[in-house]
């Protein structure tokens, strides 16, 4: 079903007979050689965008460190340095004197050591406990993370009325990551906080006018789906080209897929191949599996079964959030691809999954995908919860 995080689901078509009808996925219709590029769309959503990057859960939301601010100077600036290197050490023997003098900065940060266990045992009651007394001050940051404790039941019940709440609260003050994830929750729906797609493109337009590329990506797709405001493709297109040039790998993905399909902007392939090149790069799975379609299909760069396996090897191999039904698309792809293959093809192509890295400068060395523009990514405002394998945290009495 639709769930809050940025996760795109696409369809994956492998023909297993000679003759190539077309091929209808969601609505998409393809007629291509042997193999298609995957739709963003999920079957059974409705035509809702299921970018990984634009719905789903807290997650992603954000622990924030306070920089997304001015930082006072003196021990605050001074921890928050140390914080950023690694020295949690002498971030927790600045923050926690201050935190219990009732500084609402200094409460924030230390509920956020609790929560993440960064130089400290993970502790998602005592976290809560700090947050609450920095929210209590109206720290926006405190509020935002107690809205994802709720979000995600870590320490607490899960309640998503009161994950609404404390993200409102956050929101209001102008805190980007608090917009973005209470747009994603009006996006999805969850439990007794109804969908609604009228506040959620208010929210993804507000913290995209701040900037936030994610945000630009979640509204670009309200506006190719037409949710909560008129289908228009061409805006759509200038949102994720925007969010692309910030480095944001699902915007970059939905451009590639728009000049695919010529929505919004005249097809283009070669540019596609590009946009679907930036992304993968950047550890976009699905990304990287629509590559090697592209390459296997030979359509915007030149026919390449290698080049093609690798990508849908990488893909397979790294497993970066991808469905069950795409990594088993993902796998019949790949069995059609290794037939054409040599075995020293074959063992090139898993040496070079086996030193691949993310190339997060965008930098892309195959002088046959044309390159988008060079971008410069946006420093980090935020520390990223790890989106699975976190330890629960008992539950709290429910007092607040």
């Amino acid at each position: 079903g639709r769930c809050l995080g940025h996760l795109f689901r696409r369809a994956l078509w492998v023909p297993t007979a000679r003759a190539i009808p077309p091929v209808r996925i969601a609505t998409i219709e393809f007629n291509l050689p042997w193999c298609s590029i995957h739709s963003p769309r999920y079957p059974g959503t409705q035509g809702y965008s299921m970018k990984r990057a634009m719905i789903g859960s807290f997650t992603a939301v954000a622990l924030s460190l306070m920089l997304a601010g001015t930082v006072a100077a003196g021990p605050l600036d001074d921890a928050t340095s140390a914080y950023r290197q690694g020295d949690y050490t002498t971030a927790l023997q600045i923050w926690r004197p201050l935190a219990k003098k009732g500084d609402a900065e200094a409460q924030a940060n230390l509920g956020l050591m609790y929560i993440t266990g960064n130089g400290l045992p993970l502790d998602y009651a005592e976290g809560r406990k700090w947050l609450l007394k920095a929210a209590a001050q109206g720290n926006a940051n405190a509020q935002a993370n107690l809205g994802m404790l709720y979000f995600r039941g870590l320490g607490v019940r899960q309640d998503y009325r009161k994950a609404e709440r404390w993200a409102l609260l956050a929101a209001e003050q102008g805190l980007v990551i608090a917009q973005l994830n209470l747009g994603r929750l009006y996006q999805s729906g969850r439990g007794d906080v109804l969908r609604n797609d009228g506040e959620a493109v208010r929210w993804f337009r507000k913290a995209a006018e701040q900037g936030s590329p994610e945000a630009q990506t979640a509204l670009g797709t309200m506006y190719e789906d037409g949710l909560g405001v008129p289908q228009d493709y061409a805006e759509s297109v200038r949102l994720y080209r925007l969010a692309s040039e910030n480095g944001d790998r699902f915007g970059q993905s939905h451009l590639a897929y728009m000049y695919y399909r010529g929505h919004g902007v005249p097809q283009d392939y070669s540019a596609a191949a590009g946009w679907f090149r930036r992304a993968a790069t950047h550890d976009d799975g699905s990304a990287q599996i629509n590559l090697g379609m592209m390459y296997a299909s030979g359509r915007g760069v030149p026919e390449d079964y290698l080049v093609a396996f690798k990508w849908i090897e990488l893909a397979i191999v790294r497993n970066h959030h991808l469905t069950s039904v795409e990594m088993a698309r993902a796998e019949r792809v790949r069995a059609s691809i290794i037939a054409k293959l040599r075995p020293e093809q074959i063992a090139e192509a898993q040496r070079w999954v086996g030193t691949w890295k993310p190339d997060y400068d965008g930098i892309d060395p195959d002088p046959r995908i044309p390159r988008p523009p060079r971008i410069t990514a946006r420093p980090p405002m935020i520390v990223p919860l790890p989106p699975s394998g976190l330890p629960e945290g008992p539950v709290a009495d429910d007092q607040d």
